[in-house]
């Protein structure tokens, strides 16, 4: 099992992270256009008016070594896989009158945080936060707004 579906499962769990996205936590293999659209993932858009619901959306990147561990007797090395998780909500103010990252996204972001920082995962050791980008928007989903959190999965794997 990816680290990503490992982060996507453990943060579907969390009822108060599913209060703040009715779209769910959703893995994506890549990112732009062929990512995060009405097609691959309906569950993130209001069937009714077609825009985003708030969502958050995992991308695993390519695995690194890092070399700060290496055993070359039993072949395993230490790595890093980094997570980037956007974290969406529709671009127009709320009915309160909040913009959606006081809302929506920095709420979100912060019980995100809370799940993930020093999380253990199966089968490596465990994440932890990298950098965040904050008050983005993205034209291609009607100007939604987001943040994108970037944690490190730390693990290992045998080499050759």
């Amino acid at each position: 099992m990816t680290y990503s579906k490992q982060i996507v499962d453990y943060l579907n769990a969390d009822v108060p992270l599913q209060g703040l996205l009715p779209g769910g936590v959703i893995q994506i293999s890549q990112s732009g256009r062929k990512g995060l659209n009405r097609v691959l993932v309906q569950a993130g858009f209001d069937k009714q008016i077609g825009l985003l619901k708030p969502i958050a959306v995992v991308l695993e990147t390519k695995e690194q070594p890092t070399g700060e561990a290496i055993d070359s007797v039993s072949g395993y090395e230490s790595t890093v896989t980094p997570e980037l998780i956007w974290i969406y909500a529709q671009g127009d103010a709320t009915l309160d009158g909040l913009d959606p990252y006081e809302s929506v996204i920095e709420p979100a972001y912060n019980r995100i945080y809370d799940l993930l920082q020093a999380h253990r995962l199966t089968g490596g050791f465990q994440t932890l936060y990298s950098a965040t980008l904050r008050g983005k928007r993205e034209p291609d989903l009607n100007d939604a707004a987001y943040w994108l959190a970037t944690f490190n999965a730390y693990g290992f794997r045998k080499f050759a």
